[in-house]
Order: structure tokens, then sequence, then C-alpha cells
């Protein structure tokens, strides 16, 4: 029985290997947040009573938020901009933010309008960020370490924000303050429809790796010792692999799947 469906250009594949992609990612802080539990507060949790769940819910779940929020912000603030595979695996059918800004700065030449996509990611970042955060007090020395170095490496990105007021949409100076990019973006159906569906892919890409990567760490977590770091080291090389890569992987498999019948 041959199913006539292709997996290739679909929203449903770049999902499934943004998350692919995602679940290292997920799987690492987990573990990490996991490992550093102690191991008292578990037993203590069953010498009073408790079954694997209350335990799980109760001490486990709480104790690895931590992990859990750094997780989200590794997987999801990337994931808004995954433009290199809506080339490989959307074949540029699906449209995202990240493809959205390169049109602008590369074909239509609207560098404005570019730098204003660009403003609405960064601000997204900045809320997950707010959102996952740890809360916890930094010295008053680190705190100014810390500013000097985020002023120096968020000049070029300060830039992109200046340059969204910009009246000129190319590199001729600045010709005017205006919020005339932000009004047509607003204004332009096809952005917002871009917009939406960007938000929906990440989140859902996002939620997927959160819950496989989660289960992985908790089974890594759960293995001998001396299988930890193997596994471990395995999870690491699909960190380190480049997209396109993994990318190109996936539109050679699907191929494969599409050309056999087998999808």
């Amino acid at each position: 029985l041959i199913i006539n469906w292709n997996p290739r250009f679909t929203d449903f594949s770049f999902i499934f290997v943004a998350s692919y992609i995602e679940i290292p990612f997920m799987i690492l802080p987990i573990f990490n947040a996991l490992d550093d539990i102690d191991t008292n507060l578990i037993n203590a949790s069953h010498d009073l009573g408790g079954n694997g769940f209350q335990t799980f819910t109760k001490v486990v779940f709480p104790l690895s938020l931590n992990g859990v929020r750094s997780g989200v912000q590794s997987v999801f603030i990337p994931s808004l901009s995954l433009f290199m595979l809506t080339r490989l695996i959307g074949g540029n059918r699906v449209i995202t933010l990240g493809t959205a800004i390169e049109q602008h700065f590369l074909t239509t030449q609207n560098w404005g309008m570019g730098s204003t996509i660009g403003v609405i990611l960064i601000m997204a970042m900045l809320v997950i960020m707010w959102m996952t955060k740890e809360r916890r007090k930094w010295k008053k020395f680190a705190n100014l370490y810390l500013a000097l170095v985020f002023v120096i490496l968020y000049i070029p990105i300060a830039y992109l924000i200046f340059y969204s007021f910009n009246q000129g949409g190319d590199m001729n100076g600045f010709t005017g303050f205006t919020l005339e990019h932000y009004s047509e973006m607003f204004a332009d159906s096809r952005l917002m429809l871009i917009l939406i569906q960007t938000f929906f892919l990440a989140f859902l890409s996002s939620i997927l790796a959160t819950v496989i990567g989660t289960f992985g760490a908790i089974f890594i977590y759960q293995t001998r010792r001396k299988h930890q770091q193997s596994i471990l080291s395995m999870n690491n090389i699909l960190m380190v692999a480049p997209d396109v890569m993994i990318g190109a992987s996936f539109l050679i498999l699907f191929t494969l799947l599409t050309e056999v019948g087998l999808n």
C-alpha cells in the first residue's frame, strides 16, 4: 500500500526537524539539573512514604526547573529564526521571521523594515529570557562587569534597533525619525501571518523538544554512571552538528521515503 503523502516542504517536516535539532539542547541542562539534586532528598521522600510519582512532582521536578528554563531559552529563541531549515526542509514554503528579515535585507533592499522585524525578534527573545530567568542576587562588581560585556556585545543590536526608526530604507545614513516601518509591518497581513506562523511553529517544536528532552534526560540520569558519559558524548555531537548538515540529511531521508513509497 502506497500512501501519496510527501513529507518534504511541509509544516510537519519543519517542526519534526526543528524538534530533532532542539532535543539535545534540552537534554543537557535538564540532566545537569537532575545530577545536581541531592539524592538524600529523594531518599527522604521515599522514607516518608512518597511513591515515585509524588517524589517526582514534589521533589525532582521543582528542583530541576532551572534546567527546564535553561533548555527553553536554548531552543525557543533560536527556533524563531531557523531560516536555513525553511530552505532545505520547508522548501521556502514555510516562511518565518528569519527568512522575512533575509528577504528585506537582500532581496527588496528595505533595510528599515528588515531592522523592524529584527526588533520584534529581539523583543520576543527578551520576553522569553525574562519569563525563564533564574531569580538570584548578583554582587555589584559582577553586575558592573556583565553590564560592560553586554554593552560591547549589544552595540550591533542597538544599531539595528536604532536603524528601525530610520526614515530611509537603505544605508545612506539616518534621514529622520519615523515609526512608518512599524505601522507598515503591523498593517501588512502577510507579515502578520508570518509572525503568527513563526511563533506557532517555534512553540510546537519547543514543546515537543521539551517533552522528549525531559524524558531523555531522566533516562540518562537513571542509567549507570559508566554509561552516562558515553550517552552525553553522543548527545553533544548532535549539539555541535551544523543545522545545515542535519537539514540536508533529513531532506535526503524524506526524498528517499517519498521515492520508495514508505512515507
